[in-house]
């Protein structure tokens, strides 16, 4: 993996706080407007608007003073980047396709092509928040729902908008959209299986290697589920430890686990220490980011099922 290890991971920290403060796009140029619902065709029909966009854009506090998350901007930033590191220009999906996805065998796509089409899903649904309602009795989670409500700085409702703008008002629609479906973006735009994201991080964990071929270093697997930055997200409220594009989170047993959340309650994360990976996806939504009840019971009830199994794999011996 030479332009997927080492180097690249140290690119992405260099800008890992400057990203943190960028939570969305100023969609306005000076010679004409740019229409907001056309922002990602942009990417594909006129690449060099598209980086003049992400240029322009200035942060929107201190860079390293606080961070904050954003579905869309993180993933349009870091795939320029990439872009500009990779000797041999390649786009997101490319890389991924080409250095991950074929050589391992990763079900996942960062973009559908027309040929896997066929295989997405056709309608997505979403839960509301009283089929939820449980939610409401955890206190971090009222935490966050008066961060959103109160909105001090602003900042939810900016990256409110400017998704609101991209996605019009049903987001569910767009993501079931034929063209918009195909077009690469790291931080929103992936389909694959929950078979596939698992395999992913089931690699990474257990050393970075599959059928003689490695994945990455294992100098580089060991600062996967290492924080860079943690405390409360200015954005979304939340309270959450980030590593190197990753969120670092405890595991039921308490070990590291890295990985990331995703639109509607998915989630695909590794353990280093128990050498596992795990995914979690579904076409019905859940109402809130980063917290889906149903994916936090089937974790828990994973972890306690392999505690089971290393209780009895240590009774025989």
């Amino acid at each position: 993996m030479p332009y997927l290890s080492q180097s690249l991971l140290n690119w992405v920290i260099l800008i890992i706080k400057n990203l943190s403060a960028i939570i969305g796009l100023n969609l306005r140029r000076t010679e004409k407007r740019i229409s907001p619902s056309k922002c990602f065709l942009v990417i594909s029909s006129d690449y060099g608007a598209y980086l003049s966009l992400l240029e322009a854009q200035k942060p929107f506090w201190e860079p390293g003073s606080q961070f904050g998350y954003h579905i869309f901007t993180w993933g349009m930033f870091v795939d320029a980047l990439i872009r500009k590191a990779d000797p041999k220009e390649r786009t997101i999906d490319q890389i991924f396709r080409e250095e991950i996805a074929e050589p391992f065998g990763i079900d996942f796509f960062q973009g559908v092509p027309t040929s896997e089409q066929y295989r997405s899903v056709p309608r997505l649904y979403s839960q509301t928040l009283w089929q939820q309602r449980g939610l409401f009795f955890d206190k971090e989670v009222r935490k966050r729902f008066k961060h959103a409500i109160t909105d001090i700085n602003g900042y939810f409702n900016i990256a409110k908008t400017a998704i609101a703008e991209i996605t019009g008002k049903n987001q569910n629609n767009l993501c079931t959209d034929y063209v918009f479906r195909q077009i690469p973006c790291s931080s929103f735009n992936g389909y694959g299986t929950a078979r596939g994201i698992a395999k992913l991080y089931g690699i990474i964990a257990n050393g970075g290697v599959c059928e003689n071929k490695r994945l990455f270093k294992e100098s580089t697997i060991k600062t996967f589920d290492q924080a860079l930055l943690q405390g409360r997200d200015v954005v979304l409220g939340a309270l959450m430890k980030l590593g190197r594009g990753l969120i670092i989170f405890d595991s039921p047993l308490g070990s590291k686990m890295f990985g990331h959340t995703g639109y509607g309650g998915q989630f695909g994360a590794g353990d280093l220490q128990n050498q596992i990976g795990i995914a979690y996806l579904t076409n019905n939504l859940a109402p809130l980011p980063f917290i889906d009840p149903r994916c936090i019971a089937l974790r828990d009830t994973f972890y306690e099922c392999l505690n089971t199994l290393k209780d009895n794999e240590n009774s025989v011996q």
